[in-house]
Parts: C-alpha cells; sequence; structure tokens
C-alpha cells in the first residue's frame, strides 16, 4: 500500500508538473503571437505613413517627393537607353480666381475633376502628380518633344470643353496652361524649372496655350 501511495503521489506530482510546463509554453506562445501582430501592424503603419507622404491628399496623385522617386528611376532608364523623356507642366487658368468667386470647395471639384480626367490618359509607363495649388506634372518616357506637345494640344482641347454645373445652376468651364521640356538632366529641379519657364510664358501669352521649352 505504502508503494502503491507513493506512485500514485509521484505520478500526481509528474501530471502537475506537465500541465505546469504546458501552461508556460502556451503563455510564451501567446507573448510570441501577440509580439509578432504588435511586429506587422507596426510594419504597417509605417508603410501607410511612407506611401502617405508621396501621395496628394486631396486628389490622390503622387505628391513631388513621390514623382522625384518615379523621375529618377526614367531618367537613368532613358540615359542608359537613348529614349526621350518629356516632363510636362499642366496648370489651371484661374484657379485663384474660381475660389475668391465661388468658394474653396468649387476649386476642390475643378481640382479632383482636371487630376481624373489626366489620370485617365496615362500610359502604363507613365507618371502623374500634383505639384501644388493647380498645377499638375505629367512625365512621358519614351516620348519625343513632338509627341508630348500632340498630347498636351490634345489635353487643352478637351479640358476647354468641360463645364462644372453648381448646385445653383451656374456652369464654369475651365482652361489649362502647359509648359513642357524634354528632360536634359538626372536632376528633377534643373529639368523642372526649364519646364515652368515654358509654363510661365504660356501664362503670359494669353494662357490656354502650350509653351515649349
Amino acid at each position: 500500500m505504502y508503494y502503491v501511495v507513493m506512485s500514485a503521489d509521484e505520478y500526481i506530482q509528474k501530471h502537475l508538473q506537465i500541465n505546469e510546463a504546458l501552461q508556460n509554453i502556451s503563455a510564451y506562445a501567446m507573448v510570441l503571437v501577440m509580439a509578432y501582430l504588435l511586429a506587422q501592424h507596426r510594419n504597417e503603419a509605417i508603410n501607410k505613413v511612407k506611401v502617405t507622404a508621396k501621395k496628394d491628399f486631396l486628389t490622390g496623385l503622387l505628391n513631388r517627393k513621390g514623382l522625384e522617386e518615379q523621375y529618377l528611376f526614367q531618367a537613368y532608364r532613358c540615359n542608359r537607353y537613348l529614349k526621350d523623356l518629356s516632363l510636362v507642366l499642366v496648370d489651371i487658368d484661374e484657379l485663384k480666381d474660381i475660389n475668391d468667386r465661388f468658394g474653396l470647395d468649387t476649386g476642390d471639384q475643378i481640382l479632383i475633376m482636371v487630376s481624373q480626367f489626366l489620370k485617365q490618359q496615362l500610359r502604363p509607363a507613365d507618371s502623374l502628380a500634383r505639384m501644388g495649388n493647380g498645377e499638375f506634372c505629367l512625365l512621358l518616357p519614351d516620348t519625343s518633344q513632338a509627341e508630348a506637345e500632340t498630347i498636351a494640344l490634345k489635353l487643352i482641347q478637351e479640358i476647354k470643353q468641360w463645364q462644372l454645373e453648381l448646385e445653383n445652376g451656374k456652369q464654369i468651364s475651365v482652361t489649362v496652361s502647359i509648359g513642357l521640356t524634354l528632360v536634359e538632366y538626372q536632376n528633377f529641379s534643373l529639368d523642372y524649372i526649364k519646364a515652368d519657364s515654358a509654363l510661365l510664358r504660356a501664362k503670359n501669352w494669353g494662357k490656354d496655350q502650350i509653351a515649349i521649352s
């Protein structure tokens, strides 16, 4: 009886030890799972911040930072394979006047309308960004100056045919001015300055037209 009791007690102790070990393993496993989930959540949050930092909050297009990354890739590629790369600036004429007369909401509607139209014109390799206010930038790989001018002319002609109808029934038409240039440097700021100078000339000439650097 003594040995039977001792054996039973030893069995119970071992059983308790096994249960305790299993509980510890479960606790450790839970900690590892929680740590993994937290790490995943952190990585997802970081990726979302990175994506958001490269996007325009209103239109969802790339912002300047996001476009510069595409520019570096395409400028290097086109330079290596001796292909043309065109940079096109599209600016909505009199957007400030529209905001002053009809309100910022109307101006935002026009920005979204123009951005959606430009996005529809993109080829798979093209890039589009909102640079600020009413200015957009198109990056067109494998596109000569003459081809870029044809694309720009189509944009101007189609946009001027639109009309935005307000709640009071009033209709607003918009036009755009465009400055374009061939990319010569692997430096975004230098090529942007050339296109921006052309855009200023288009504005000074009376708007609703194209100027080439």
